[in-house]
């Protein structure tokens, strides 16, 4: 057996063991996934599945809410001219993605990332390779926020995302330099202006096509207000992925 050979059988060695002592949870319910579905890229409970809400049928051209057939745009951008040029989301945000995120941001379930990541390019891989992106960036967080958390979880889903289509990922171009309050608990028109400032694009990005990555969509004011600053920057287009998306405000 030689060194590879060594060092490969150690480490299965050591995951075997680990998932032993730890098994991987299931990213809907967190509980036990069976030992031979702990290595499939969505780790979760093929019944588990069915709680969560694909975005499916008519979507908005724009940000990828659901519309009705006879729409081109939900209520949302019709009634807003927006900055960024387009998004896509994987699921509708009901309570089984709703738990599945809280632990994912609260609970350090950062292992989450890679199966949330694997969702968002099996479900939106045809539409993003159409844009063709030439780096993705995560919304960040405060780093005073940050340091508390220990981790933001954005920046390791957009890590993971940026792996899987081959593209370099940029977690210091577009930086959080204010705090501001939770967004879920403002108005449309307040979640634009909590947002005014808080951004800031620290490299150039001329002739650059965006990707940004976040958790969640509701509004698009979080990707209005990053692609305002990643256009005066230099970038060409800026899109969005989230891994959820709410409904029509």
């Amino acid at each position: 057996m030689n060194r590879r050979d060594i060092r490969h059988y150690l480490k299965l060695s050591g995951k075997i063991i680990l998932d032993g002592i730890y098994p991987r949870g299931c990213v809907v319910c967190g509980s036990p996934l069976e030992f031979d579905k702990r290595d499939h890229p969505e780790r979760t409970h093929e019944e588990c599945m069915e709680f969560l809400k694909p975005v499916d049928g008519p979507v908005c051209c724009k940000c990828g809410k659901k519309i009705n057939a006879d729409e081109t745009r939900c209520s949302d951008c019709k009634g807003t001219e927006r900055i960024f040029d387009g998004a896509v989301s994987v699921f509708e945000y009901n309570n089984a993605i709703k738990e599945s995120i809280y632990r994912f941001k609260y609970k350090n379930k950062r292992e989450y990332a890679s199966a949330f990541a694997y969702m968002i390019a099996k479900n939106q891989k045809r539409i993003i390779e159409h844009w063709q992106p030439d780096v993705v960036i995560p919304v960040p967080m405060h780093p005073d926020k940050k340091k508390v958390r220990g981790y933001d979880q954005a920046e390791i889903l957009a890590k993971e995302t940026a792996d899987i289509f081959r593209i370099r990922m940029d977690g210091d171009t577009l930086v959080r330099k204010k705090q501001t309050v939770p967004q879920k608990e403002l108005s449309t028109k307040k979640r634009y202006m909590n947002l005014e400032g808080a951004f800031e694009a620290r490299k150039s990005l001329k002739g650059k096509k965006v990707l940004l990555i976040d958790d969640i969509y509701t509004t698009g004011a979080t990707f209005d207000s990053c692609a305002h600053v990643l256009k005066r920057a230099g970038a060409e287009k800026v899109y969005g992925a989230s891994l959820c998306i709410g409904r029509v405000m």
